[in-house]
C-alpha cells in the first residue's frame, strides 16, 4: 500500500507544481495589467476633463464615452485571452 501512495504522489506532484506556477505567473501579470489599464483610464479621464464643456458635451453626445469603453474593454479581453493561451501552453508543455 505504501508503494501505491508513493506512485500516486509521484504522479500528482508535477501536475500540482505546474498548476501553482501558472496561477502564480498569471496572477502577477493580471494584477500588473490591471494597474496599467487603470492608469490609462485615469490619464484619458484627466485629458478629457480639460476640454471645454461644449466639446465634451459633443464628445458624449457622439458616443465617445461608449467608444472609449469598447476600446479599453477590447484591450483587456485581448490581454486575458493571450494569458489563457500562454497558461495552456505551459500546462501542456512536457519538458524532458
Amino acid at each position: 500500500m505504501v508503494k501505491f501512495g508513493t506512485f500516486l504522489l509521484a504522479l500528482v506532484e508535477p501536475i500540482i507544481a505546474k498548476v501553482m506556477m501558472v496561477l502564480g505567473v498569471s496572477l502577477v501579470t493580471i494584477v500588473g495589467f490591471d494597474l496599467l489599464l487603470q492608469e490609462m483610464i485615469d490619464i484619458t479621464q484627466n485629458s478629457l476633463g480639460g476640454l471645454p464643456s461644449s466639446v465634451l458635451g459633443l464628445f458624449h453626445l457622439a458616443g465617445g464615452g461608449i467608444a472609449l469603453g469598447l476600446v479599453f474593454g477590447a484591450i483587456a479581453v485581448r490581454f486575458f485571452l493571450f494569458q489563457i493561451q500562454k497558461a495552456t501552453q505551459v500546462m501542456t508543455n512536457n519538458p524532458q
